[in-house]
């Protein structure tokens, strides 16, 4: 019998040094994705954390309306994606250096992250580049936060050496709720087409203007 209970003693510690471990592991686990799924400069998503969580929010949209759910009832109801092209890194990584055209894209990137709510994802797809989706939101929300974006940017300074430069970005955004008025694109579709909308703001109707993809298309 305490042969016994010293066997069930030793199997219960196992289990504890077992549980501990493998609590080790996911931490780790959790720590090296978010790692890989991080924008080195920014600490935003990069194009691959962004693919994911957006994809998960849209996934999540299509099931409630496959569903048939009640638009009121759906867990995501609508979304818009809006692509951003910050204007002029160029000029000041020529004019001022990298290191302010570094800190450029971080202050970019933490005016939007501090204008958006908790739910909405935003990211760094790249270079001067940024992605933000944007979740329950109408159109008109969606631009209504676009022109939120767009003056907080607008607000940003690059400090001592730079009181010539002003701030700016160009916006693209589409919105799809998955009905028939609204295409049930991909997630991929849906950042073309905003990134169609914003390279039609930069070059046809000049820097730091936010255009709808539904103006092009009309």
């Amino acid at each position: 019998m305490q042969h016994m209970q010293q066997h069930i003693n030793q199997l219960k510690s196992d289990i504890r040094q077992l549980k501990k471990q493998l609590s080790i592991v996911e931490a780790e686990r959790t720590k090296f994705q978010r790692i890989a799924e991080r924008d080195f400069l920014t600490d935003l998503y990069n194009r691959h954390g962004f693919i994911r969580e957006a994809d998960r929010f849209l996934s999540q949209m299509k099931s409630d309306r496959k569903a048939g759910q009640r638009r009121k009832d759906a867990v995501v109801r609508n979304m818009a994606i809006v692509f951003i092209d910050v204007d002029d890194l160029k000029v000041v990584n020529d004019g001022l250096g990298h290191k302010k055209g570094d800190k450029y894209l971080q202050l970019v990137g933490r005016a939007l992250s501090a204008t958006v709510r908790t739910i909405d994802i935003v990211g760094r797809w790249g270079g001067d580049e940024f992605v933000v989706a944007l979740i329950n939101v109408t159109n008109d929300e969606a631009l209504a936060i676009a022109r939120k974006l767009h003056l907080k940017i607008a607000r940003i300074s690059l400090g001592k050496g730079a009181s010539d430069f002003v701030a700016s970005a160009s916006f693209g955004l589409i919105s799809t709720d998955g009905s028939r008025q609204h295409p049930n694109y991909g997630l991929h579709d849906l950042i073309e087409k905003a990134d169609k909308a914003m390279y039609e703001a930069k070059t046809k109707k000049g820097k730091g203007v936010i255009v709808s993809f539904s103006e092009i298309t009309e």
